[in-house]
């Protein structure tokens, strides 16, 4: 290693730093949150942003060294939107597409001037290969994630299903006795017309005349989500 490339390295180093100063900075602002993501706790200070982004721009520096420089340009990038996008990743679980549309457009302009300046086509041709197999992967996880997703709520489903009485309450009066009518419809007066809030109860409950036994509480509690068992289902067919 030259003199020159210790210079270089000193000053890619700083002027990591530096950028990992501002980068801290606007993170610090949780501009990147949803609404939705608004009351989630604040992350911390994040101080490692700034020793990141220093750290990988110097290590940069030396491995290329002033004879290669012009590979710092589709690297650099990588050190600098690196740490940026790993903190909000870690905050919220998601990169933000605007930062990762520049930070591609950056890296793919470095290519072709690296390519251009050291007259290797082939810097561009193993980027282009590595950038297709990436996608590839990355398309390959994401759609792993969608299947096993759909395949938790399918099973969860089933299972709701599954705990539903084997038989329902006896018809009366030529009204339906189907478990899934009873559990959504509210019960209808003798002149068609629904009851009242006050006496028709809750429509997750089994309707009047009929006793709500053990199995219908069950099955009103699971599908209303009352997994801490807090809203149970009265005798009267009533929430408490």
């Amino acid at each position: 290693m030259t003199g020159h490339d210790l210079i270089l390295t000193a000053a890619l180093t700083l002027l990591g730093a530096l950028i990992g100063l501002v980068i801290r900075w606007r993170v610090s602002t949780l501009v990147y949150r949803h609404d939705d993501e608004a009351s989630q706790p604040p992350p911390g200070l994040r101080w490692w942003i700034p020793l990141a982004v220093a750290a990988a721009s110097g290590l940069l520096a030396w491995r290329f060294g002033i004879s290669r420089w012009p590979l710092l340009l589709p690297t650099l990038p990588v050190a600098w939107f690196g740490p940026w996008l790993s903190a909000i990743d870690l905050d919220v679980r998601r990169l933000p597409n605007r930062l990762l549309a520049v930070h591609a457009a950056l890296v793919a302009a470095g290519v072709g001037a690296a390519a251009f300046l050291l007259n290797n086509p082939r810097i561009a041709i193993q980027a282009a290969l590595g950038a297709v197999v990436a996608f590839v992967v990355f398309w390959i996880l994401d759609h792993c994630a969608a299947a096993a997703s759909a395949g938790a709520t399918a099973s969860t489903s089933r299972s709701l299903v599954l705990q539903l009485p084997p038989s329902a309450p006896p018809s009366s009066g030529g009204r339906s006795s189907s478990p899934v009518w009873q559990l959504s419809s509210p019960p209808r007066s003798a002149a068609g017309e629904p009851h009242s809030r006050s006496d028709r109860g809750s429509p997750l409950a089994p309707s009047p005349p009929w006793p709500c036994s053990a199995d219908w509480e069950a099955a009103a509690a699971v599908l209303s989500g009352s997994g801490s068992g807090k809203n149970m289902v009265g005798g009267s067919g009533e929430l408490r």
